[in-house]
């Protein structure tokens, strides 16, 4: 079993297929042939400690009765007027997030079909076809967290903070982040409407569809320019598998130019690796702790920065906006924490928790799946959240539908004020 860990957007996570298929023989033999029918299974349990954290779980055996959910499977395989069309795996699949979403009560936690995981494996990877958004549940809505800059989303004018309500014309309000993102995604060249509904600023409502046309997807993670005058920016769309190497070689041309001031672009930036988002803060800050994470029970684990940057005391100012989430979140709110940079733009996402990947194997599957399941909470430096708040900018600017439009940036033309 491969773990790795993960603070990204787009949102699921889990527990385990395997551990499953286990507990469904044990609980319920006879619908893999074996004799025994008992209900009653002693089982390990979890009770939570509110004195601790998050994780704050003493682990108890006990009686369960597994007849109602059998019931259930038994009156609906019967009764549903889709039984023709019973899987059996969708049942079990859905089963484990009913557990981990409304047990838990935890929006972030499901597990992975093969078919899905190769989807969120893609993403990482940062190559797929598609239309180039990143995608929370929020309150029940599929939310754009951000649009993906230069992708066909981007270019057919969708903004962080548009809800999708259909696509191509059918309704997802019962579907999970990565079901949508199935439908969304297709072969080069083909179209998808979506239906979207957008709040602006002054809170007025407008519903109306979107066609977007969809191509490749390959996400570049790190783009620097040179602005002129020793100002040099860089754009950082995530923080995937090669973001750190992309990232080392733009720092290695730009430190080479001593440059006199770096604005950091994270904008629309979902997140990714925690590792990536230390890294970036070691890149700024020469010593001390990068981010702090609280895994409950009293187990508190710092991340310290590498000592090694060589952007070190280059001024510099972070660009934020409603798509600046998690890994971002880590890397702007420490560099704001220790006074190396301002923050400009609008309040971040607030996604204050850390995600842990458990990939499985599944017998008869060429892709595993994969469990996503929320471990920690991560502080700044200070200790301070975003989860739910976000982070402040130093200086508010806000780009208006109008000047997005017209391609105009005044969170940019403010940032090259102030760095200068």
């Amino acid at each position: 079993m491969k773990k790795f860990f993960l603070v990204l957007a787009c949102v699921v996570l889990g527990a385990g297929v395997f551990a499953a298929g286990v507990w469904m023989g044990y609980a319920h033999p006879e619908q893999i042939g074996l004799t025994d029918s008992r209900n009653n299974r002693t089982v390990k349990t979890l009770t939570k400690n509110t004195a601790s954290g998050l994780a704050s779980l003493e682990t108890t055996y006990e009686e369960i009765d597994f007849a109602p959910f059998w019931q259930v499977w038994e009156l609906a395989a019967r009764q549903h007027l889709e039984e023709e069309d019973l899987q059996t795996a969708d049942l079990i699949y859905g089963a484990i997030n009913g557990m981990l979403q409304f047990g838990f009560k935890d929006q972030f936690s499901s597990f992975l079909p093969p078919d899905v995981n190769e989807i969120a494996s893609d993403d990482l990877k940062g190559k797929f076809s598609g239309v180039g958004i990143e995608l929370e549940m929020q309150e029940g809505d599929l939310t754009i967290v951000a649009p993906l800059s230069d992708t066909p989303a981007a270019k057919a004018g969708l903004l962080a903070g548009d809800v999708i309500r259909t696509v191509d014309g059918d309704s997802i309000e019962d579907l999970t982040v990565l079901e949508a993102v199935e439908l969304i995604r297709g072969s080069i060249g083909t179209t998808v409407t979506l239906g979207i509904t957008r709040i602006t600023d002054d809170r007025k409502v407008s519903e109306f569809d979107v066609e977007v046309t969809r191509d490749i997807i390959d996400v570049e993670s790190v783009k620097w320019e040179d602005r002129g005058d020793g100002m040099y920016s860089i754009k950082v769309r995530n923080f995937a598998a090669d973001t750190m190497s992309e990232w080392d070689r733009a720092v290695d041309a730009i430190s080479a130019a001593r440059p006199r001031g770096i604005i950091l672009d994270l904008r629309n930036n979902a997140g990714g690796y925690v590792t990536g988002a230390v890294h970036f803060i070691s890149e700024f800050v020469p010593s001390g702790v990068a981010v702090r994470q609280d895994f409950g029970a009293g187990e508190v684990k710092n991340l310290y920065v590498y000592g090694d940057g060589k952007l070190v005391g280059v001024p510099v100012v972070v660009l934020v906006n409603r798509g600046t989430a998690s890994a971002s979140e880590m890397v702007a709110g420490a560099l704001q924490d220790y006074g190396v940079a301002k923050l400009i733009g609008e309040r971040t996402f607030g996604k204050g928790v850390l995600q842990e990947i458990f990939d499985l194997e599944i017998p008869g599957e060429a892709q595993s799946a994969s469990v996503r399941i929320v471990t920690a909470r991560w502080y700044t430096p200070k200790e301070r959240t975003v989860e739910f708040v976000g982070l402040q900018p130093d200086i508010e600017v806000k780009t208006t539908i109008e000047q997005y439009e017209r391609e105009e940036d005044p969170v940019l033309e403010r940032a090259m004020e102030e760095v200068r």
